[in-house]
């Protein structure tokens, strides 16, 4: 992939960064608000979401709800137009109109699942996504109003009293990731590399081996896996980071090799790395970092 001097000089500062031996990561760059029918990133989708439920939004196809998100109606489709701040309420039969049919393997946070014949609902994220399981948000009548994120399973025959085979995936076309955050180089690295929405541990160990403490959501890790499967592979490794390097939605390792050269180990979702190819297209590059 191409590389800019300034994105050069800026892995060179992390790198030399890391020489004091400790990890550090830096927030996201701050996003500013989206505008009605613009560009909207899935951080603000499911902030817009949660605002609705804490404010305890009824259910009502008649009414409209009126607060710093805008107006919109206060029912399932509503609820999602207002979380994608659509400039009106769309209904069921037209959020595709708007928005591009995925696979549900290839759901993310601020997508939905839509029933256009009845109901749709807000996908909040994976907890598990080998298992199955998800957390939403969702509008779904008078005895249930605003709630979430509500834990769920998309294995299970039914998903908010409708058949799952009812609904399709959808991804609003004009959402976009959130700039992840920037991991600086060291021997341990913090990240969610097996999938179940909490935070992990990968770290160079004493034998210069890869390995994984998972994380319990709790403050807790245990374990320690190698994460490529082999003794040896990672012997001479300096320092590594974390990252979603190849846009697949889960967390890689990048780091540099006995030889000094940039590696891309990329993650496969379920706690383990592979792979090992040069970043920059050619050894020799990163001598000397």
């Amino acid at each position: 992939m191409p590389r800019t001097k300034s994105t050069l000089a800026s892995l060179a500062s992390l790198t030399v960064l890391a020489a004091a031996g400790a990890a550090v990561t830096l927030a996201a760059p701050a996003q500013a608000a989206s505008s009605v029918g613009g560009t909207i990133t899935r951080g603000e989708v499911i902030a817009r979401a949660q605002s609705w439920v804490d404010q305890g939004v009824p259910y009502n196809q008649g009414a409209y709800h009126s607060d710093s998100n805008g107006s919109y109606r206060e029912d399932c489709s509503g609820y999602v137009s207002m979380a994608w701040h659509l400039n009106s309420s769309l209904v069921t039969q037209t959020l595709p109109n708007v928005s591009t049919k995925i696979s549900f393997s290839q759901l993310k946070a601020g997508d939905a699942m839509d029933y256009t014949a009845a109901h749709t609902f807000l996908f909040a994220g994976w907890t598990n996504q080998a298992t199955g399981a998800f957390t939403y948000y969702a509008e779904s009548n008078t005895n249930n109003p605003t709630h979430g994120p509500t834990a769920a399973n998309i294995n299970s025959s039914s998903l908010e009293g409708w058949p799952t085979s009812y609904y399709d995936a959808l991804r609003y076309d004009n959402i976009v990731d959130d700039p992840a955050p920037v991991t600086h180089m060291a021997r341990t690295v913090g990240g969610d590399f097996n999938g179940d929405g909490k935070q992990d541990i990968a770290g160079i160990d004493a034998n210069d081996n890869l390995k994984l403490y998972t994380g319990d959501g709790a403050g807790n890790v245990g374990g320690g896996t190698n994460m490529l499967g082999s003794n040896g592979l990672w012997k001479g490794f300096k320092t590594i980071a974390a990252g979603d390097f190849n846009g697949d939605g889960k967390q890689d390792i990048a780091g540099i090799d006995a030889n000094d050269n940039l590696k891309l180990y990329t993650g496969d979702g379920a706690g383990n790395v592979g792979g090992g190819t040069n970043m920059l297209g050619s050894n020799g590059l990163w001598k000397g970092f």
